[in-house]
């Protein structure tokens, strides 16, 4: 355990009321049109581990069977973030995806030691190779970007920088005094819109994107694997190093 959290994993309450919650969800919006995906977890080991990686496995199994006996066919996923190609969390991504029809990741050049600096350019499609070179799917990243400066202030470097993708809208500053933002002041502006619903530039750089209709193309770069996913994981951070640095010269 990391906190006072029950383990999601292996605690027999927090699993039931696991069960519970998919049924209640899945069953109440299995046939709406605007679900495209179930996701397990935003980065589950961020709260608790499962105690190996077999664990981590047999949850997602799990979970993934209440998803299908609650009668929804869309596509299930889990949201890992970078943890999962550096070290042994319980929740390889080859194991973890290997039970769900979609890969993902959660990639910030700006949170990484690997990455060469906050707004690395090729940290963010590199986990996705790396990801899709373990699982053998195609990865979709999930989850990348980072928070603007407050308003009305300017650029400026701090434990976080960057302005890219992630998420909708900041919050609004009646709710800054409550968690998560009393702890996270990042967390208030990681919009792409902001409080008072205007469009920050990163916004109105994705509408431009957007109106040229782009299509899904091979990825320019891959990573080529030369281990198995158990030989990676028994060095995964040393690897990693590695793959990056044959990644960016490619």
């Amino acid at each position: 355990m990391w906190s006072g959290y029950r383990n999601p994993y292996t605690d027999p309450i927090a699993l039931n009321a696991e069960r519970l919650l998919l049924r209640t969800v899945v069953g109440a919006l299995k046939d709406h049109p605007a679900i495209g995906m179930w996701n397990l977890g935003n980065e589950p080991d961020l709260f608790a581990r499962p105690p190996n990686a077999e664990a981590g496995r047999a949850w997602v199994r799990k979970m993934v069977s209440v998803i299908r006996e609650s009668g929804s066919p869309r596509p299930i996923t889990c949201g890992l973030h970078t943890d999962s190609l550096l070290q042994e969390n319980g929740l390889r991504v080859d194991h973890v995806f290997a039970e769900t029809e979609a890969a993902v990741m959660h990639a910030y050049p700006m949170y990484s030691s690997v990455a060469r600096h906050p707004l690395d350019p090729d940290y963010v499609p590199f986990t996705c190779a790396l990801t899709s070179a373990l699982c053998g799917k195609p990865t979709l990243m999930q989850e990348f970007g980072g928070c603007t400066a407050p308003p009305g202030q300017p650029s400026f470097v701090w434990e976080w920088t960057g302005a890219l993708v992630w998420c909708f809208a900041d919050y609004v500053p009646e709710l800054w005094d409550r968690p998560p933002c009393s702890e996270s002041r990042h967390e208030r502006f990681f919009g792409l819109v902001r409080s008072d619903g205007s469009l920050k530039p990163q916004a109105k750089v994705l509408q431009k994107f957007a109106a040229t209709k782009p299509t899904v193309k091979p990825a320019a770069k891959k990573v080529s694997l030369p281990i198995s996913a158990d030989d990676y994981y028994r060095d995964p951070e040393g690897h990693l190093r590695q793959l990056y640095q044959q990644f960016v010269a490619q």
